[in-house]
């Protein structure tokens, strides 16, 4: 269905001509200012977008309604703001995307009692891909992010999130949670050519069925005090799999780690008991694990022999380095875990 209100004249259609591209004949239209009623796109239609735009319409229903193919292309340093409500119709498919070689600035939601809701959308070129500010529930499903130069999806002041079928790369931040995400659910992702694959703040997270690799810093980066909650993840190639920084739960399980030229996990400030890290495979010829501070317990991992002092020759704690913490790392498994990195 459309949106019940017609689009307003001062989206000023200035580009009306129609042109095939590969079998396909789309509609230009240009956009302009702030939109106070509700708009439609769609089916074919190439929305260039020259400058800040805003949706402002705050009804009962969606303030943007999205049909079939359709793309926007923001000029250098523009911001995109959602409204409250977005219809992406069954057959829509959004795509996001530069209109000329410099980065547009975001695009961004921000209602605190709102619901975001977005599927079969792909956002490309910008500074920061998505940029919540604030939500009351966030739902994201099959979203492909490339070479969005800060963050592809920012997230700060949310109640709920949910994300499925996430596809990122090349960009700084992967996906950047604030102190203010109460929960976040994603599984089924992948996210590479990041230098931070995930960097989270003091959030609640359960992730899993991802995998995350060749991150030029951090593939996971735990900032204090949150809860992660980490199974059948992929971890390849990254310069550290995993760096805890200040006292987190992490519950990690089912995971495959190898490739990396740092550290499997980095733990800053480790508590113990709070840390529940087993039936994962680590197979790699760098260190595996180093504790600054505290006593980790890293026991039943398989870590790519059953060689007592090879492993206990890759455990950076108190007897490399007498100032650091204390690694637990007995027993290990003698055998791979077998479904680990991938949910079957």
């Amino acid at each position: 269905m459309r949106a019940s209100h017609i689009m307003p004249l001062s989206l000023l259609l200035l580009a009306m001509a129609c042109h095939k591209d590969e079998g396909t004949t789309w509609r230009n239209v240009t956009v302009l200012g702030d939109q106070t009623t509700a708009a439609s796109f769609g089916p074919n239609e190439r929305v260039t977008i020259e400058g800040d735009l805003a949706f402002l319409y705050e009804g009962n229903d969606a303030g943007l309604v999205i049909r079939g193919e359709v793309e926007f292309r923001l000029a250098e340093g523009a911001t995109c703001k959602l409204p409250p409500m977005i219809l992406l119709e069954d057959d829509a498919h959004l795509v996001v995307k530069r209109l000329g070689a410099g980065p547009w600035y975001s695009l961004k939601y921000e209602h605190a009692e709102g619901t975001l809701a977005l599927d079969n959308v792909d956002i490309e070129g910008g500074q920061i891909g998505l940029e919540i500010r604030a939500a009351q529930r966030v739902m994201l499903s099959r979203l492909t992010m490339d070479e969005n130069e800060i963050y592809s999806i920012y997230c700060d002041n949310v109640a709920r999130a949910e994300i499925e079928d996430l596809t990122i790369m090349n960009s700084q931040y992967g996906l950047y949670c604030s102190n203010n995400v109460d929960s976040l659910i994603m599984t089924r992702f992948t996210i590479s050519n990041c230098e931070i694959g995930i960097y989270n703040i003091r959030s609640g997270m359960i992730i899993d069925n991802g995998e995350i690799s060749h991150c030029s810093n951090v593939g996971l980066y735990c900032h204090g005090e949150d809860f992660l909650h980490a199974t059948y993840i992929d971890f390849y190639a990254n310069f550290y799999h995993i760096y805890e920084r200040q006292r987190n739960d992490l519950n990690i399980t089912y995971c495959d780690f190898a490739g990396q030229e740092r550290y499997v996990i980095y733990f800053h400030s480790a508590l113990y008991g709070r840390n529940n890290i087993r039936q994962n495979n680590i197979s790699n010829e760098a260190n595996f694990v180093k504790v600054v501070s505290g006593t980790v317990d890293v026991t039943e991992n398989y870590w790519g022999t059953t060689q007592d002092d090879v492993i206990a020759g890759r455990m950076i704690d108190h007897r490399v380095e007498t100032q650091l913490g204390t690694i637990n790392y007995l027993p290990f498994l003698i055998m791979p875990v077998a479904n680990a990195g991938r949910a079957d």
